[in-house]
């Protein structure tokens, strides 16, 4: 395998988590024209797929992987922001919720910080249900799918080279399995379709595919098309699908190769659109974003006696947006950027995990 050209900073991409975010905010916020915006969800793991697969398989080729700094560079980049976003969830909780709710957030709040949040979201129910709504931490089931992938793919990628076996052979044949096995289990029970890895890993999969066939990004009139078609298949899917439709099966197809033309071209209509300093700010605040704005519509779901308003629901989303703002100016940039410590990083943030997590067992079994 050739190594591949280096992925240099791309806006567009910045620009297009802002697309994803705002789909997935403004449909937990209540607006119904956009029934299908948790699809935002979908374009998530394809641009994640594509930047770790591109990066993972970059270091690869260098011979100069090393699990240790890959899994330090993810816990970088999602442990500080959750685990301040968690620490303020379980003191509102206290404040606000009621014993039975705090012991059940408690226990929801285990499974967070084992990684494991969407294996426990199974057992509650369908992600659409009203019951849903009321719980703080449904959010983090796309959290629990990419913790266990990021788990995952380095060691299928480094057996490929192993087994001297071309990696997008080795990617394409496990994510049509997937595929395959989303689309079947979709039929059969749409809620372990949605919360579990093995039928949600083609997501991923699909943009660890387009990382290392294609790199770098198409330009000129082909490129333009292959936007303005991304672009299509973005409003048609957060418009006309619904949680009506069994999703993902092969529905997700659509949020997913919109993801892929998005992310496989670089034309004049994404340089407008999705590289200007708006869009490419809300993209770099996205996960502290994600982070917060659910736990603040559930919270306040949960204390109100009626129904939030789409005005309500935006104006919480938009406290979440300035709380995101500080979150990732204050905690996530200085964690990222820090050199000191590296050694104890790994080590301390499997000792704190253990450590919250029984916390959250004995405030869960004290609470019932």
């Amino acid at each position: 395998m050739t190594a591949n050209t280096p992925h240099r900073y791309r806006a567009d991409i910045d620009g297009l988590r802002a697309v994803a975010i705002l789909l997935v905010v403004l449909f937990h916020s209540g607006v119904t024209s956009l029934q299908g915006g948790f699809i935002g969800v979908d374009l998530f793991f394809v641009i994640s797929g594509f930047l770790i697969g591109g990066i993972i398989s970059k270091e690869i080729a260098e011979k100069r992987f090393s699990f240790y700094q890959f899994y330090l560079r993810r816990i970088r980049r999602i442990a500080p922001a959750l685990f301040f976003m968690m620490a303020i969830l379980l003191a509102l909780g206290f404040i606000l919720l009621s014993p039975l709710e705090f012991s059940q957030l408690a226990k929801y709040s285990v499974a967070v910080f084992i990684s494991v949040p969407n294996m426990l979201l199974l057992k509650s129910g369908d992600y659409f249900s009203t019951d849903s709504d009321l719980n703080p931490l449904l959010m983090t089931w796309s959290l629990g799918i990419e913790e266990q992938f990021y788990i995952v793919l380095p060691f299928i990628l480094l057996l490929a080279v192993r087994l001297r076996k071309s990696m997008v052979s080795v990617v394409l044949t496990i994510s049509l399995v997937s595929l395959v096995a989303c689309i079947w289990l979709t039929s059969v029970d749409s809620t372990q379709a949605f919360y579990l890895l093995p039928t949600r890993a083609w997501e991923l999969g699909a943009g660890v595919l387009l990382a290392l066939w294609r790199p770098q990004p198409v330009t000129g009139r082909a490129a333009s098309l292959m936007n303005l078609l991304g672009w299509l298949l973005i409003l048609a899917s957060s418009v006309l699908i619904s949680s009506d439709d069994r999703f993902p099966g092969w529905v997700a197809i659509i949020p997913v190769l919109a993801g892929c033309l998005m992310i496989g071209a670089r034309s004049e209509l994404n340089q407008l659109l999705l590289e200007n300093p708006l869009m490419r700010f809300i993209g770099k605040i996205s996960y502290s974003w994600y982070l917060w704005h659910w736990p603040l519509l559930s919270l306040a779901r949960i204390c109100s006696d009626n129904p939030l308003t789409v005005w309500q629901g935006l104006m919480i989303s938009t406290l979440a947006l300035g709380i995101a703002w500080i979150s990732w100016r204050f905690v996530e940039q200085p964690f990222r950027q820090t050199r000191a410590g590296t050694r104890w990083v790994i080590p301390g943030y499997c000792a704190s995990s253990l450590l919250a997590a029984g916390a959250m067992v004995l405030l869960w079994q004290t609470g019932e």
